[in-house]
């Protein structure tokens, strides 16, 4: 099981708050942290490496500049609906 750390984002994305999930693998780690997201932003970090972001809409319209694309896919070649950074981004 590898630690991952799931920061909320609020509409500026900076930090709201933070939550500890346990996880085999990225792809369960998102699955859980989409859950438990629900409609909120969020990043999902593996200790320095970033697994992934989502930035809902309303968070996007006020902050359209720090939005990434979405559809990227992560380093096991799994798409998950938002952006997946390899670890060298």
């Amino acid at each position: 099981m590898r630690a991952y750390r799931l920061y909320f984002l609020d509409s500026r994305n900076h930090i709201l708050s933070v939550e500890i999930l346990n996880a085999g693998a990225d792809a369960q780690a998102v699955e859980m942290a989409e859950r438990i997201a629900r409609r909120r932003s969020f990043e999902l970090w593996e200790r320095d490496r970033l697994v992934g972001r989502l930035i809902h809409e309303a968070a996007e319209r006020s902050s359209a500049a720090l939005a990434p694309e979405a559809g990227e896919s992560s380093e096991s070649g799994f798409s998950f609906g938002f952006t997946c950074l390899d670890a060298a981004d």
